[in-house]
């Protein structure tokens, strides 16, 4: 089982850390499985680089793409970061409050 750790340049200011894990399971090729992973990583480096407010910790994902995103429309993709990026947000608005 291979694991990548993925910093995004661009969101790094949020305290938001990704990791995309595809194994060998999901697809029998890895040229798939790096398209997979590729098109989650650009999409949520899109919806997250439009994110306005700081965490107030760092957050760090691994996320396991499912087979269907490689064939998914990418704005489905982008759809399903951006609910992660209201579930981020809420979660770091609470953590804020109880802190």
């Amino acid at each position: 089982l291979e694991f990548r750790r993925v910093l995004f340049r661009s969101i790094e200011h949020l305290g938001i850390y990704i990791g995309v894990l595809t194994p060998g399971t999901l697809h029998k090729l890895a040229v798939k499985r790096n398209r997979m992973r590729r098109r989650c990583r650009e999409a949520l480096r899109i919806t997250l680089s439009n994110a306005k407010e700081q965490c107030s910790r760092p957050v760090q994902l691994l996320l396991i793409p499912r087979s269907s995103s490689l064939s998914a429309p990418f704005s489905e993709l982008c759809d399903d970061a951006e609910k992660l990026s209201s579930f981020l947000h809420t979660s770091c608005v609470r953590s804020h409050a109880i802190s």
